[in-house]
């Protein structure tokens, strides 16, 4: 998925886009103005015990190495698929120990 912020159509599609990958209960996707850069945005909104969270995603980070990182990261594991997770259990006492099988790339 890519997500343009050039126009007002691209910035609404790449939020509904976005929406639809990371949807689920709470979670809202919407394209924003920014009068101050006068560019797009898209703003996520989660909602989460009636506690409201706002990110944004902007044409700064969009151009970003992070963001190009991120993208080149989501390729190679698109690429190669998980084979198999196993589960994992962490439990509490005087210390924190953790129970885990790996989980293995293909």
């Amino acid at each position: 998925m890519t997500i343009d912020l050039s126009s007002r159509g691209t910035a609404e599609a790449s939020a509904e886009a976005l929406e639809v990958a990371v949807g689920g209960e709470g979670i809202a996707v919407a394209p924003h103005f920014d009068q101050k850069t006068d560019r797009y945005q898209v703003r996520i909104e989660r909602t989460r015990h009636g506690n409201v969270r706002m990110s944004t995603i902007d044409t700064e980070f969009i151009h970003s190495g992070d963001y190009a990182q991120i993208r080149q990261t989501a390729a190679m594991l698109r690429g190669r698929g998980l084979r198999q997770i196993s589960d994992s259990r962490m439990t509490r006492s005087e210390s924190i120990n953790a129970n885990c099988r790996h989980t293995a790339l293909s």
